[in-house]
């Protein structure tokens, strides 16, 4: 079945929503729109319209978004462009790429030595949840203006400004370590808590979130800490 993901893009970077379609197919079906106009006229074009209005609500029940007055503007400050990018996914049971693919392989190694269990789930949005400490400025989304005399105030990180990284893993290294895990010294986004017992591993790429861990209570609660604070699915 295919999974059509729309993002919209601040400079030429990404965000992600996945939308279950209402037609079968592969990703070689589907040919991955270059704009808002073409993805209108799409043959996908409900699961590009509903991707885009699942991001778009998201930037908004989230506080990304706040429509100004475009008087409200600082002088000094810059309306940014954006854009959307479309592609088709096939799973949304995997990891997203990452550099150090590495990892993962060592924690699933481990994971068979101990016989610890594996478990998957995602963060919703991540990008949306850090809060900006330096505000940014966007005219609008394509197919989503705003009206005359307003723009956007971003008030979250978003995927294509470039503190957005930095700011979310500042975001979720604080949550993990007030949750009692601790970054190892050779790889900051695995994390290691062990207490009572109880021994778990998280390796985290934005978010898609892998725990190995040794009780199913303990991924229950991991989860649902991780849902309660972003959002998040399993």
């Amino acid at each position: 079945m295919t999974i059509t993901s729309t993002r919209v893009i601040v400079r030429e970077t990404i965000l992600q929503t996945p939308v279950l379609p209402r037609r079968s197919g592969t990703s070689k079906d589907v040919q991955a729109p270059k704009s808002y106009s073409q993805a209108v006229r799409s043959p996908q074009r409900e699961e590009w319209l509903e991707g885009m209005y699942q991001e778009v609500e998201a930037m908004f029940s989230k506080g990304v978004l706040v429509m100004i007055d475009e008087k409200e503007m600082p002088s000094e400050a810059n309306l940014l462009s954006t854009m959307w990018r479309h592609r088709p996914k096939t799973n949304l049971e995997g990891f997203s790429p990452v550099a150090r693919i590495v990892t993962f392989r060592v924690v699933v190694a481990v994971a068979a030595t101990l016989h610890l269990t594996l478990y998957q789930g995602d963060i919703d949005i991540a990008y949306l949840n850090p809060y900006l400490k330096i505000k940014q400025y966007v005219r609008g989304i394509p197919g989503f203006p705003c009206p005359k005399g307003k723009v956007y105030r971003v008030d979250h990180a978003l995927y294509g400004l470039h503190q957005s990284g930095a700011e979310w893993f500042e975001e979720v290294d604080k949550f993990l370590k007030t949750l009692g895990y601790t970054s190892t010294e050779t790889e900051p986004c695995l994390y290691v808590y062990y207490k009572d017992g109880v021994l778990a591993l998280i390796p985290l790429y934005v978010d898609d979130v892998v725990l190995a861990a040794n009780s199913e209570d303990y991924k229950a609660t991991v989860f649902a800490a991780f849902d309660a604070k972003y959002g998040f699915k399993d």
